[in-house]
């Protein structure tokens, strides 16, 4: 297996390679400073549009908000950042 990450502290930590590498996943890290390889930022930018144009943001707000993103639009996010293409 395999497991894409951007640079976040988070994701260096030595527990967290011992873990992945006990478990046989391949660590690959994005270069710095690419939100456009990372589909995660792509839907981040969804939900901060859906937000802005509800010009609120309760909780319940960010609820409705995450739950708009069905499996077409993370299929989507991943084909953007050239994930999963033949």
């Amino acid at each position: 297996s395999v497991l894409v990450v951007d640079n976040a502290s988070v994701h260096k930590g030595e527990d967290v390679r011992e873990l992945l590498d006990q478990a046989g996943v391949h660590l690959i890290y994005l270069p710095p400073y690419s939100p456009d390889l990372n589909p995660i930022e792509h839907a981040f930018s969804t939900l901060k549009a859906r937000l802005r144009r509800q010009q609120s943001a309760t909780r319940f707000d960010v609820i409705q908000a995450t739950e708009y993103i069905q499996a077409p639009h993370a299929r989507g996010f991943f084909q953007d950042c050239g994930y999963g293409r033949a």
